[in-house]
């Protein structure tokens, strides 16, 4: 099961990535919006349980690419990480999760699991979306 994680910080993504791998999942990391669509529309494309994009990415702005992705995969799940919550320019609506910066593993690994049931338990509806983990 993969998660896939847009960030335009090196060390944001490869700690992130790493903890994706000790819960046991696959992880596959982007620079940027640009990279990520590329990455999209490859046949090399494997859809992911959700793609977790940082709020403040350079170039194209998360809005955008989620809206971008949900005209081809409309039951994708989103992820936003942000260190300010009041910045965030996707609708809540449109999102499973915001994830606070800097967060706790203990978030992380809670939020992988919860996304993993879901999506086992309801495949490719969107009921997943907005969970609430608290942000303890």
């Amino acid at each position: 099961m993969w998660f896939h994680i847009v960030d335009d910080e090196p060390v944001v993504r490869e700690i992130m990535g790493s903890l994706v791998a000790v819960e046991g999942y696959k992880a596959a990391s982007f620079n940027s919006a640009e990279a990520y669509l590329d990455f999209f529309t490859s046949p090399q494309y494997i859809k992911p349980i959700a793609i977790i994009i940082d709020s403040r990415i350079s170039g194209m702005r998360e809005l955008e690419l989620v809206k971008t992705i949900r005209k081809r995969a409309p039951s994708q799940r989103f992820i936003i990480t942000t260190t300010m919550l009041t910045n965030i320019g996707t609708s809540k609506s449109e999102l499973c999760y915001v994830l606070p910066k800097p967060f706790r593993y203990k978030q992380l690994k809670t939020m992988l699991r919860e996304l993993v049931a879901c999506v086992k338990a309801h495949e490719d509806d969107l009921v997943c979306c907005n969970i609430d983990l608290g942000h303890n």
